[in-house]
């Protein structure tokens, strides 16, 4: 059994998501990094282990309910159990405009991801 504390952060390619995966790496937990774009997420994970830190990658796309499934099983299977859990992944749309502005379907796109997903993500997580 690892004696680590896992961490698993969502939309965590890049920003704040990727500060928070090198932060509790430093602070020795073993970090899942997950990324919608694999491509991305793998890179971001290579750059972090390459300076030593303990980083696991795996896709997740938090709006596709069968990517959070498979994140899940991965998550179970490889280490039985996260500590932590950061739901960093979200969208902005239009922060330039006024919300007055902004049509309702980009509205109610940006509250699903950054809401719901969200709330998705944490009913599937938290068991484990």
């Amino acid at each position: 059994m690892m004696s680590k504390k896992i961490a698993l952060i969502t939309g965590a390619n890049k920003g704040i998501g990727l500060e928070i995966c090198r932060q509790l790496a430093k602070q020795d937990f073993k970090v899942i990094l997950t990324s919608r774009d694999e491509e991305r997420g793998k890179k971001a994970c290579e750059e972090l282990k390459a300076t030593g830190l303990d980083i696991d990658f795996h896709q997740l796309e938090v709006t596709d309910e069968n990517s959070v499934t498979k994140a899940y099983n991965y998550v179970n299977d490889t280490y039985g159990r996260i500590d932590v859990l950061v739901n960093n992944a979200g969208i902005l749309k239009h922060h330039e405009h006024d919300v007055f502005d902004v049509p309702i379907d980009e509205i109610k796109e940006v509250v699903e991801t950054n809401f719901y997903c969200a709330l998705l993500v944490t009913q599937k997580f938290v068991p484990l």
